[in-house]
């Protein structure tokens, strides 16, 4: 496997020793995606020949999953825009792990091999009850940060599924075409029962429609739906591909095996990267349909940006972000990787405010903002994002009267830009915004990559959140920031 890597070299000092420097690999974008790669070995440390590995779904990108050799070598490719966050399982599945990864972290930890030490799997048991109807044979996925891995059901309607120790099962769900779906999942994260009991639910069928500017149908369009309702909260039958259906030629999807009772919302994800939703109307999910306005994506023509760094440093690799916003209370978010010529391209949608910027530990960027394609069938506007060093912030989170380090706590990093757009003769505000997670070391700190002006930090730990924003003037030059935060 080429990682374009140079051969080591010779160096020889002053005191005439010989020291011979590993070489460095360079982060490889092939197609627009991100190469990563690595080996997978079991927790006595020898290969996992065959083990699985995914990168699970996020937005418009699909779950990426492959096999290592023989030898326990994987290779990846994907733009990973919400971070890497990779799921890993023996042949048997007998040994698992989960390693995530922050967005603006990927491109430097894809310069070297990002590997995988599996451990000892535990067990998540499943049994199905329901009102009428077999419970046998029903499709299960159990999911969790990081990751999912789903079975079914033996003739009594139980499944037992391996999932990774370190972390917390916090969904669950059921379905079938044919004997409905349940599910059971964790508001607030925390792990649901080793031992479920999930209940397949009375079924009626519900109608999205998909509708375009003008109200006409939209035909072929892949939708994922998920389901709330309001005495046992949501089902994420979105997050199982079988349950996936497409538009028909009067723009409907019918969903047939949706829950009848207390539904109160349907959460419709659109597949693929033709279309974007940017409304939905859910005054009449109590009549069965929901309305679905989407707007086409300016597909066959990408538009093709390009960021430029200061002398000859390579931009290969990096990541740009951006949201784009217009009518409708929804906006569109989508991620790019730049190629080595510093070249990226992106499906915008037509006739929308947006707003661009890079993502990465070293590299930002001021916002780009505007409408690249104003029109149906006309031309992007060129889009150049000049990228300057990232400031660092030493992020450092602790609790209670000792001040205790906490490790594993979530930061929220984002930076946001408003900008005015003179949307069918009225003059808006809309805004762009990245953003990225990390997790605290044993140490609790994280380093976070800040951009100039305003970057807000939100730390979160159980139920308990706070808040800082931090603005980094344009010729800052002190060196890291430090930031406290302390739970009581």
């Amino acid at each position: 496997m080429d990682r374009r890597c140079p051969p080591a070299t010779l160096w020889l000092p002053l005191t005439a020793a010989v020291v011979l420097w590993p070489p460095m690999c360079i982060a490889e974008v092939v197609d627009g995606l991100l190469v990563v790669h690595g080996v997978v070995t079991l927790s006595d440390g020898s290969p996992a020949p065959r083990a699985t590995v995914a990168a699970t779904a996020s937005f418009h990108e699909p779950r990426r999953v492959t096999n290592a050799d023989d030898q326990g070598r994987y290779e990846l490719r994907g733009v990973f825009g919400n971070g890497l966050r990779l799921h890993a399982a023996s042949a048997d599945r007998s040994e698992q792990t989960v390693r995530m990864i922050a967005s603006p972290e990927i491109r430097l930890a894809a310069e070297d091999s990002v590997d995988l030490r599996l451990s000892p799997a535990t067990e998540q048991r499943v049994q199905l009850t329901a009102q009428h109807g077999s419970t046998a044979g029903v499709l299960v996925m159990a999911s969790g940060m990081g990751f999912e891995t789903h079975g079914r059901t033996d003739a009594s309607g139980a499944v037992t599924l391996n999932v990774p120790a370190e972390h917390a099962v916090n969904s669950i769900v059921a379905w079938s075409p044919d004997a409905g779906v349940g599910g059971s999942r964790s508001p607030d994260g925390a792990a649901v029962r080793q031992d479920a009991l999930v209940t397949l639910h009375p079924v009626a069928e519900h109608v999205v429609r998909m509708v375009d500017e003008q109200g006409a149908p939209v035909a072929g369009v892949e939708v994922a739906a998920s389901f709330k309702t309001k005495k046992h909260g949501w089902i994420v039958t979105g997050s199982v591909p079988q349950a996936n259906l497409t538009s028909d030629a009067q723009g409907l999807v019918r969903f047939p095996w949706a829950p009848r009772d207390g539904l109160e919302y349907v959460d419709c994800d659109l597949v693929g990267a033709d279309w974007m939703c940017y409304d939905v109307d859910h005054h009449t999910v109590s009549d069965g349909q929901t309305v679905v306005h989407v707007r086409r994506r300016n597909l066959g023509r990408p538009a093709v940006g390009r960021v430029h760094l200061p002398g000859d440093a390579s931009p290969e690799g990096l990541m740009v972000a951006g949201t784009s916003g217009g009518p409708g209370r929804r906006f569109d978010i989508f991620y790019s990787r730049v190629e080595a010529d510093g070249s990226f391209a992106y499906h915008a949608p037509v006739a929308m405010a947006t707003g661009m910027t890079t993502v990465d530990r070293e590299w930002g960027s001021e916002f780009w903002t505007g409408v690249v394609v104003p029109w149906h069938d006309a031309d992007p506007e060129p889009v150049d994002l000049h990228a300057y060093p990232t400031i660092p912030a030493i992020v450092t989170v602790t609790a209670g009267k000792g001040r205790v380090p906490q490790a594993n706590a979530w930061v929220d990093f984002s930076r946001e830009v408003r900008f005015p757009y003179l949307q069918e003769g009225e003059l808006t505000e809309p805004f762009a915004m990245a953003s990225a997670w990390y997790q605290t070391d044993q140490d609790g700190q994280a380093q976070i990559p800040l951009g100039h002006g305003s970057n807000e930090l939100r730390v979160v730990i159980d139920e308990w959140s706070s808040e800082k924003e931090i603005t980094v003037e344009v010729d800052h030059r002190d060196g890291p920031i430090n930031v406290k935060f302390h739970r009581p």
